[in-house]
């Protein structure tokens, strides 16, 4: 292969690294978020579940 090649196919593995880290990234941000979504979903259904006993609970008192 010619110096030309192969510094292309240099350039282009490191072009493609790059995206590769790029797409890690946004990836990572992405997991996050849907992590701390699931643990606000999780609190709020535990809220709601406590909620649904005490107002159990007050109806059998009435």
């Amino acid at each position: 292969m010619t110096n030309y090649k192969l510094a292309y196919i240099e350039h282009t593995i490191q072009l493609l690294i790059c995206k590769l880290e790029n797409a890690q990234a946004q990836t990572g941000y992405v997991w996050r978020e849907l992590n701390s979504i699931q643990a606000d979903l999780y609190a709020l259904s535990k809220v709601y579940a406590d909620f649904l006993k005490e107002n159990e609970r007050g109806k059998g008192h009435a």
